[in-house]
């Protein structure tokens, strides 16, 4: 018998590789080996299924899966994962995963429970392609729950952790395949990947698969996105930044460069994070400087924004020279001007580092918005309140406010203000006016220039009250 599935076999890859083998004739061979495959004794069995997946692997339409779903195997299948025979088991698992990855059925939880026996089997083999089908189930999101519910990344973790030096790369790899499948829409619970993280904690001492990484990565971009603060626990309790800043730089990989700055992002903005320890790592600040020159600019700048947010870390940034770049921005990525705005604006209200800011010429750009562009509530009154913040810090200092005053004469301050003024007389709010003639109120000594703001107040009727 074992010799008529070699020639079987034979004929099979002869067809296949000559061309010759008609649709019609292919649907006969199928007929045959689902024949054998329905029968009872063990040889014909294992014939049936190992050609079947022939047949499916060497055609490129989905019709051979459709016909054997038709002939009523699959409860079949679901038998041959009880039995105690590993061979058949195994081929069982290879066919069962081509039917899911077909799209063509979503099988019920009896199959899911059947896979998940597997587990216990003790065989390396088995148990690594029962968690292949079972993520390749748990990408369904209707057969989601079913995967989580029947206890299967339990299982599959308890296993891992029995011996974790001798486990084949390729059942480390299946183990972050399934939990990102099962956090592909959403995570039920964070008890669903709490018992993940001694395994990522693993992975990140003690493997390098790109792949792995990547869904690592994706996984922990998930679990902060809807457990913020439980899933910073865990990074703290496994110390799993360092790593992440690493990604980072990861060789060549984009995708995984990508998903690891998302992770970094969420962690920043997390309340309570105390993320002082994540700028500790050597390699984010100057990874964050050289993203503000690429296409990810945005995020670089939205993760800076939440940098600066906090006091502590200002100077840092002044000292990265992301300030700079930051300033440097503000003429040349008028699409970004909001995302740039912010980390300056929370960066001058450090008052060590404004006058090196004015240095490098904050207030001219600050200015020039005023008249340049269209009118934008937030972005205005950001800029505002970023000049009044030079202005405010320097009347502290006597020596220094003359000396600021005339830098925002150079930059033609009252020039750009009152065009900012007149442009947007029917828009602005009163929180903006309050601005306005309270930047005024610094200017004094330069009545001559203020008069031409005067008399604009007959645009505002009782909204604006400058005297």
């Amino acid at each position: 018998m074992m010799k008529e599935n070699k020639n079987k076999k034979i004929k099979l890859d002869h067809n296949n590789n000559n061309n010759n083998n008609t649709k019609k004739n292919k649907y006969k061979d199928i007929d045959y080996f689902i024949k054998k495959t329905k029968s009872d004794d063990r040889d014909k069995i294992l014939i049936g299924l190992e050609a079947l997946f022939d047949i499916i692997v060497l055609t490129d339409e989905c019709d051979p899966i459709k016909n054997i779903i038709l002939s009523g195997l699959v409860p079949k299948f679901i038998e041959f994962l009880y039995l105690k025979d590993k061979k058949i088991q195994f081929e069982t698992c290879r066919i069962l995963n081509k039917i899911v990855l077909s799209g063509q059925s979503c099988l019920e939880s009896d199959t899911v429970h059947a896979l998940v026996s597997l587990l216990d089997s003790g065989d390396p083999d088995l148990f690594n392609k029962a968690t292949k089908c079972l993520t390749s189930i748990s990408k369904n999101k209707i057969s989601q729950d079913l995967v989580l519910d029947s206890g299967a990344t339990t299982k599959v973790l308890q296993l891992f952790s029995i011996d974790q030096e001798n486990h084949r790369l390729s059942f480390i790899k299946n183990i972050s395949c399934l939990f990102f499948s099962i956090c592909r829409y959403h995570i039920p619970s964070f008890k669903t990947i709490e018992d993940f993280f001694p395994f990522i904690h693993y992975v990140f001492l003690n493997v390098t698969d790109e792949m792995i990484y990547l869904n690592v990565c994706k996984v922990l971009s998930r679990a902060i996105s809807e457990f913020p603060e439980e899933t910073v626990s865990m990074f703290f309790k496994y110390d799993l930044f360092g790593k992440i800043i690493e990604l980072l730089y990861y060789k060549d990989n984009l995708e995984i460069q990508n998903w690891s700055l998302n992770v970094v992002g969420s962690l920043i903005c997390t309340e309570g994070v105390g993320f002082i320890k994540i700028l500790s790592f050597r390699g984010l600040l100057p990874h964050l400087l050289r993203l503000l020159s690429s296409e990810k600019k945005k995020t670089s700048a939205w993760i800076i924004r939440n940098i600066a947010i906090e006091p502590c870390t200002q100077q840092l940034l002044f000292d990265h020279g992301i300030v700079e770049k930051l300033i440097s921005m503000l003429d040349s990525e008028k699409k970004l001007l909001n995302d740039i705005l912010y980390p300056i604006y929370y960066c001058l209200r450090d008052p060590d580092i404004v006058n090196q800011m004015v240095e490098l010429g904050i207030v001219k750009l600050l200015c020039s918005l005023l008249s340049t562009l269209f009118y934008d509530n937030d972005r205005d009154i950001l800029v505002l309140k970023a000049l009044l913040l030079i202005l405010n810090v320097n009347d502290l200092s006597s020596n220094n406010t003359s000396i600021v005053l005339e830098v925002f004469m150079e930059a033609q301050f009252l020039h750009h203000l009152n065009n900012f003024v007149g442009k947007n007389q029917n828009h602005l709010t009163s929180k903006e006016i309050s601005k306005v003639e309270k930047l005024i109120c610094y200017f004094d000594v330069y009545s001559n220039e203020i008069s031409q703001l005067y008399h604009l107040k007959e645009h505002y009727y009782n909204k604006w009250d400058l005297i």
